[in-house]
């Protein structure tokens, strides 16, 4: 758990540098890891390595205003690694909405549980 407490560190100290894909550490993320979306995303559901991760993070995030992500809990999840709850809070470009999503993330898939608040 303390490896992807880490790395969640990483992953926020390089979005504050303009570097999402900061976390990328070779001895423990692979080249190959792919994050996949539930539902596409600018009409992509697999981002791949490095460069896809970055690219997913521009696309997603270039869509709003004063986004922010945090963890509110890390999970042990046993054989399936550890579950990461975050919640995400931004301002919609278009509709200028505020809002405020939880999503789940663990080390093999992407699980979605959103709904603003």
């Amino acid at each position: 758990m303390e490896i992807v407490r880490r790395l969640f560190a990483e992953f926020l100290d390089g979005l504050q540098r303009g570097d999402a894909a900061a976390w990328f550490d070779p001895l423990v993320v692979s080249e190959e890891y792919e994050w996949v979306l539930a539902d596409p995303l600018d009409g992509q559901r697999v981002w791949k390595g490095t460069e896809g991760f970055a690219t997913f993070m521009e696309t997603w995030t270039g869509q709003f205003d004063d986004w922010t992500v945090h963890a509110e809990r890390f999970l042990d999840a046993g054989e399936r690694g550890v579950i990461v709850l975050t919640r995400q809070t931004a301002t919609a470009r278009r509709a200028g909405c505020r809002s405020s999503f939880p999503w789940a993330r663990s080390g093999n898939s992407s699980v979605a549980a959103c709904g603003g608040t």
